[in-house]
């Protein structure tokens, strides 16, 4: 199934991070930086397939050069705070061959950016082992060109003005300005476009290889999906997998497929006999009965008649058809009493079992997504704390330091930033800034009992869904009408297979309007019975409570 992962973030001097080392990170080159006087090399480890910058029309050619062009950006950005480029990274569809998803690739990257003035930097890769994890890069310019290839200002400011066009002051004495885009790349709404449009050119490409599969990049509730999502393990945590290492969030990741697959069963097994209720009802109105006229206790004692019989006709071997017939005897006690506990005697009480059902899975359902986001959240601010904890010797330090302090602020620029960015995620979640790890660890584990302990309670009802798939399974066939032949049978076939149904040649399997109608005149005369104007003799039936 193609992989529907997009992530869009963006590359920002504030906390720094520069372009040249993006794209020295995506491509495995070694890149000059002018502005920090340093080469930049990160040696990917993954294997590049291809690498390639693509260049709307106005674009200088120089800048077809990785090196030339990012140095070019940094110039461009005077602000201690600029947002330099935005880096995408694309999960490849695997069921397409590696020629089809460059094509894919680039053919997406100059529909949506580079027509529309933008320098994508692209780079596809397809870790070891091959086509497991095909995806690409790509790096964004986010500063407009002019028609000459020089860069333009992102956006503008204007006057705000009243009604009579003269401009506003503010309370300051100042005139009011709003600041005017140039471009619409930074709306909010183009990542929602992006990723349909990712999705629609994607499946135009599977459909173009013959691939039945399908993406969708919308979430699976947005989607209308019963899953629970797996949460995102990073690089660090699918190293440690990928070498048999068990990590937090591989675990949670485990029982979240655990999970899926107890939902998923539990929701097919709901549909079909929700279907199978449907069609019956539509049977009963045909007739003009209630439901609650109908005993599928009657049902059920036929069927195991019926099996009884066609035994006793066709088995050879009278010792296995007793084995059969006490097999069928204990089954059938087993279903009864069930019936008898839970009331699920007539056709309104299934469905009430039903929707009972249905109401226990979803509330397990949606505690064990809570937990399980909850679970997630939690080991976010684990690995965040210790992350600033490994970086609290040079915070401290620098908050120490009296002479040289600027010089040592620029040595560990980047470190300090870092643990500010911990900070700051730390404290918006505790104001004090005090995080305790242990009682975390504690919570998470508690949480992890809880999703097993879910997911046990889960597993009865699917016990029970079975024993009502059984009774649905058991009556069917006694309900001919509501199972249409899916081929067209030869009369030959269709007289084959009727007396195949039938017990015994001399008998006429009985049809589920005869069987209803009978059930309904039965039903009449009880009712007369009770008004004292006939006397009815006693029916017999099965001893499960009904009188």
């Amino acid at each position: 199934m193609p992989c529907p992962h997009m992530e869009i973030n963006i590359v920002k001097r504030a906390e720094g991070q520069s372009a040249v080392n993006a794209a020295a990170y995506q491509t495995g080159e070694k890149l000059y930086s002018e502005r920090d006087r340093k080469y930049m090399y990160n040696g990917t480890k993954e294997e590049l397939i291809m690498k390639e910058i693509l260049l709307p029309p106005h674009a200088p050619p120089e800048f077809a050069d990785r090196k030339t062009l990012w140095n070019s950006v940094e110039a461009a950005e005077k602000n201690w705070n600029s947002q330099l480029a935005r880096r995408m990274k694309i999960t490849l569809p695997k069921e397409l061959s590696m020629e089809d998803n460059i094509a894919l690739a680039k053919e997406y990257c100059q529909k949506e950016f580079v027509s529309k003035g933008m320098i994508a930097d692209l780079a596809i890769h397809d870790p070891d082992p091959p086509n497991h994890n095909p995806h690409f890069h790509v790096l964004l310019t986010m500063r407009p060109l002019d028609e000459n290839g020089k860069w333009a200002p992102k956006a503008h400011k204007e006057y705000l003005l009243d009604q009579d066009g003269n401009r506003i002051r503010g309370s300051d004495g100042k005139f009011k300005t709003r600041k005017v885009t140039e471009v619409d790349w930074n709306d909010r709404r183009k990542a929602e476009i992006w990723r349909h449009d990712w999705e629609i050119l994607q499946n135009e490409y599977l459909e173009r290889a013959g691939r039945q599969e399908r993406v969708s990049m919308k979430s699976y509730e947005r989607q209308g999906i019963d899953k629970i999502p797996t949460v995102h393990m990073g690089p660090a945590a699918a190293a440690l997998e990928k070498k048999g290492i068990r990590t937090d969030v591989g675990d949670l990741n485990r029982e979240i497929k655990v999970t899926n697959r107890l939902i998923r069963s539990l929701r097919d097994t709901i549909r079909k006999l929700t279907s199978w209720l449907v069609d019956i009802r539509q049977a009963i109105r045909e007739i003009e009965m209630e439901p609650e006229e109908v005993y599928l206790v009657d049902l059920l004692g036929q069927k195991f008649d019926q099996r009884a019989n066609e035994r006793f006709l066709t088995w050879r071997n009278r010792h296995a058809a007793g084995r059969a017939g006490l097999a069928d005897l204990k089954r059938f006690a087993v279903i009864v009493n069930y019936m008898q506990q839970n009331r699920v005697l007539t056709i309104e009480d299934l469905d009430g079992r039903l929707t009972s059902i249905c109401d226990r899975q979803h509330t397990l359902r949606d505690g064990i997504r809570k937990d399980t986001k909850r679970m997630a959240e939690i080991e976010k601010i684990q690995a965040t704390a210790r992350r600033r904890a490994e970086l609290d010797p040079i915070h401290d330090k620098y908050r120490k330091i009296y002479i040289g302090k600027s010089l040592y602020q620029k040595r560990h620029k980047a470190e300090l930033e870092e643990w500010n960015r911990c900070n700051r995620f730390i404290r918006a979640r505790f104001p004090d800034g005090k995080c305790d790890l242990r009682t975390l660890s504690d919570e998470h584990s508690r949480l992890s009992a809880e999703i097993e302990l879910k997911n046990e309670q889960l597993q009865p009802i699917l016990e029970e869904l079975d024993m009502l798939r059984d009774i649905q399974w058991l009556v069917k066939d006694l309900l001919p009408e509501l199972e249409p032949e899916k081929t067209e049978l030869s009369p030959e076939k269709k007289e084959e297979k009727r007396q195949s149904l039938t017990p015994g040649k001399d008998e006429k399997r009985e049809s589920v309007m005869g069987r209803l109608q009978e059930k309904k005149a039965f039903v009449q005369e009880r009712e007369e019975q009770r008004a004292g104007k006939v006397q009815h003799p006693k029916k017999k039936h099965y001893d499960i409570g009904i009188e």
